[in-house]
């Protein structure tokens, strides 16, 4: 629902600044009896929140227990709704490690103790590795 070009269209001629205008919007879209006559609108035309959760749940009684040809329109009108048309997948980006090496180094050398003594010697506290 475009409140903004209805609200504009009934409106016209009134007048009113464009913050008028705004405002009036805004009143309209939170309005209860706005609301209730577009759930009324949309329940005579099937289109409200019981008529979809009820259509919803036609479409798995079709799948689950529906005859070959209801099952194929239930998974295609399923498949649409739930995965939609197109299922794009981003590509991932890299990972770039610091300090990858040295540690991997570290952890498979020979003799642990050594790596300890190492890490003791250094000045400070061991650098960190940053993931970017």
């Amino acid at each position: 629902m475009d409140f903004d070009a209805a609200v504009r269209m009934l409106t016209k001629g009134w007048g009113l600044t464009e913050l008028q205008i705004s405002s009036y919007i805004e009143q309209c879209e939170h309005a209860p009896l706005v609301k209730q006559y577009i759930e009324e609108e949309l329940a005579a035309s099937g289109l409200d929140d019981t008529s979809k959760v009820a259509f919803v749940k036609l479409m798995w009684e079709w799948l689950r227990k529906g005859s070959q040809e209801e099952r194929k329109k239930a998974a295609t009108i399923l498949g649409k709704g739930f995965i939609g048309e197109r299922v794009s997948v981003d590509k991932p980006m890299p990972l770039p490690l610091e300090g990858l090496k040295d540690g991997i180094g570290k952890m498979l050398a020979p003799n642990v103790s050594e790596t300890s003594d190492e890490l003791a010697a250094e000045d400070g506290e061991p650098e960190t590795d940053v993931i970017q």
